[in-house]
């Protein structure tokens, strides 16, 4: 893939040529998505970084939900281009190493990250994370081990979620074609948790399924402990979430009605739209 070996070529200005190709809406949906998949080949970002419970990557031979060795090599969530198979994707090579793409300026994919809500987003937002440039806040790097207290917080959102959402999204978050979307690598699952909190406890319409409104019945604890579960597991990287944000977003949405739509959820911003 054209894209990948640029990548891993190290051209600073081929690589952010790809990066601007990425962010032009100009280009089809399926070029942007295929010189994303090529990078994150590259880097390693599909195959490291993330993992279950922020404990680092799953292993080549993970057996679990979404890993290497699941059963007869179908992927729970599978490699971008279609392959479910290592062997088939790879060749008779392993992933490649994950690699850091060293930069002398903040790459166009920063801005365009904050803003973007397509199937894009997770990959960018990988990527990212093997991305290095001078004055870089940290923002985009490789996201920390969960602690310990945390960590107590993810465990008891997998249980939450087994008894509560497994039904529709699925154990391996992979959802149900017509009823749920997946929630691994899901642009809103990986979006601030004040807007994920909003839809656990509001409900949302759209293109796929209407998802209920259940935080009602869900304490503020349980809330944030299932949020931190689907947010850390099936290789999604975002932060975790405590008691206090899923009270302060109830409180905010104690007046609505009516599920979130698409376009309400990417009018969030700091809480102005209720």
């Amino acid at each position: 893939m054209l894209a990948a070996a640029i990548a891993r070529n190290g051209d600073e200005t081929a690589i952010q040529r790809l990066f601007a190709d990425i962010t032009n809406e100009n280009r089809a949906g399926w070029q942007r998505s295929a010189t994303l998949r090529g990078i994150e080949i590259a880097t390693g970002a599909l195959g490291g970084g993330g993992g279950r419970g922020g404990r680092g990557a799953a292993a080549a031979n993970d057996t679990g939900p979404g890993g290497r060795g699941a059963p007869e090599g179908d992927r729970a969530y599978p490699l971008p281009g279609g392959d479910q198979n290592s062997a088939v994707f790879f060749g008779a090579n392993p992933p490649p190493a994950p690699t850091t793409i060293k930069l002398s300026g903040e790459p166009a994919l920063v801005s365009f990250a904050a803003r973007d809500r397509t199937e894009r987003a997770a990959g960018v937002t990988r990527v990212l994370a093997r991305v290095e440039w001078p004055g870089e806040a940290g923002g985009a790097r490789a996201v920390a081990p969960l602690t310990t207290q945390e960590q107590q917080r993810f465990d008891s959102g997998r249980a939450i979620y087994a008894a509560d959402c497994s039904g529709c999204h699925q154990t391996d978050g992979r959802g149900l074609p017509g009823l749920a979307p997946a929630l691994a690598n899901s642009a809103l699952v990986l979006a601030p948790a004040t807007v994920t909190a909003r839809i656990l406890l509001s409900g949302k319409e759209g293109a796929v399924g209407l998802m209920p409104p259940i935080g009602g019945k869900l304490t503020d604890d349980e809330v944030a402990a299932v949020l931190t579960y689907i947010r850390r597991e099936w290789g999604n990287a975002a932060s975790p979430v405590d008691a206090a944000t899923a009270q302060a977003i109830r409180a905010l949405s104690a007046t609505r009605t009516r599920p979130w739509t698409d376009e309400e959820l990417a009018r969030i911003g700091d809480g102005a739209v209720r």
